[in-house]
């Protein structure tokens, strides 16, 4: 049985995937047609002003320094690698 923290850390990913959903096309890294389905829509509408989602980045940072970058490049890195072994 997965514990409360294993939970968190699993929202905390998604959410971090959402808010680069919604940053500018020329600074997001990928997009995920999916992600937003898995949260209802004050989160999603939340998610779409740039001083909350500044807010979600430094927040996360706060707790774990650099954790959304290191996030979302591994995102990208592993989009990337999946998409050239495929081709």
């Amino acid at each position: 049985m997965a514990n409360k923290k294993s939970g968190q850390t699993a929202f905390n990913v998604a959410a971090g995937r959402l808010v680069e959903q919604y940053q500018p096309q020329e600074i997001r890294l990928f997009t995920n047609p999916v992600i937003k389905n898995l949260f209802n829509w004050p989160i999603r509408f939340l998610a779409e002003f740039k001083i909350i989602r500044d807010w979600l980045i430094r927040m996360s940072d706060n707790k774990t320094k650099g954790i959304y970058g290191s996030q979302v490049c591994r995102t990208k890195y592993i989009d990337d690698s999946l998409q050239s072994a495929i081709v």
